[in-house]
């Protein structure tokens, strides 16, 4: 709904390098050598480059978390879906307390299409994180983008109460409401939004000689054509809410990152 599910959150993964095989000497300092060369050529973007050193370090230390976790979102990097889960599935198998690697597994679920497994994963995410914006916010977009949104509005409202300038959250509780015919709730958060963005410009207009209206991204359009479709039925309020909708010029989106953080 607010994206492809091509673009779900990933939450960051924690990489510490700690061997799970016995190694001395030489052989634990190439070891070290060839994940950390593995890690920056993952940050640098050179994905291809990051996948040898660790599928050698795989045959090696084959229980490593980091290692297949890594592999994992290299995979997921290189839209490689289908080698990039069976990684991911094995780094939750050897550590199934991980936010992180549980929410990259239903990431993964939600790239192949497989929305019921996705929220498996994003449900017990949550279950070990029920207060991170992240884990709530994660689970409604599954929910929305297997076709429930009713499910998805109380995650929704959890993350937006945790998080309350998230405009990706925002703008899903909207659309959530009104496909739900909740028109009251929808006008205000819609409102919501519509502050954030005219905030947003003011801080940009301090910092630039002249500010051009940025382009109508496809998340107002959205939200503007399914408000119509509502407003068609003859619900009281629409009007109002639609002339909101119609206001709405968001900054564009960019695209997220999945950062790697090192102890």
């Amino acid at each position: 709904m607010s994206r492809s599910a091509r673009n779900l959150i990933v939450l960051s993964t924690l990489f510490v390098w700690s061997p799970p095989l016995p190694a001395q000497g030489t052989q634990a300092q190439e070891r070290d050598r060839l994940f950390e060369s593995a890690v920056s050529q993952y940050e640098a973007g050179h994905y291809a480059e990051a996948i040898p050193p660790l599928e050698k370090l795989l045959r090696e230390v084959p229980e490593s978390f980091e290692v297949h976790e890594l592999l994992g979102l290299t995979y997921a990097a290189q839209s490689q879906d289908t080698k990039a889960n069976e990684h991911l599935a094995s780094a939750v198998r050897i550590k199934p307390d991980s936010v992180a690697a549980l929410s990259n597994l239903a990431a993964s679920y939600a790239r192949l299409g497989k929305f019921n497994l996705a929220i498996e994963q994003f449900t017990k995410a949550v279950e070990l994180a029920p207060t991170n914006f992240d884990t709530n916010h994660n689970l409604g977009e599954a929910y929305i983008h297997a076709g429930n949104v009713g499910t998805a509005i109380p995650y929704l409202e959890k993350a937006q109460r945790i998080n309350p300038a998230s405009y990706d959250n925002g703008y899903d509780l909207s659309l959530g409401y009104l496909v739900t015919g909740h028109l009251a709730e929808a006008r205000s958060s819609v409102q919501s939004l519509l502050t954030q963005k005219d905030t947003a410009a003011a801080r940009l207009k301090k910092r630039t000689v002249s500010l051009s209206p940025p382009p109508l991204s496809s998340k107002p359009r959205r939200i503007w054509s399914r408000a119509r479709a509502i407003c068609s039925t003859g619900q009281a309020n629409c009007s109002f809410i639609e002339r909101l909708i119609r206001r709405c010029r968001f900054l564009s989106e960019q695209p997220r990152v999945i950062p790697i953080h090192r102890g």
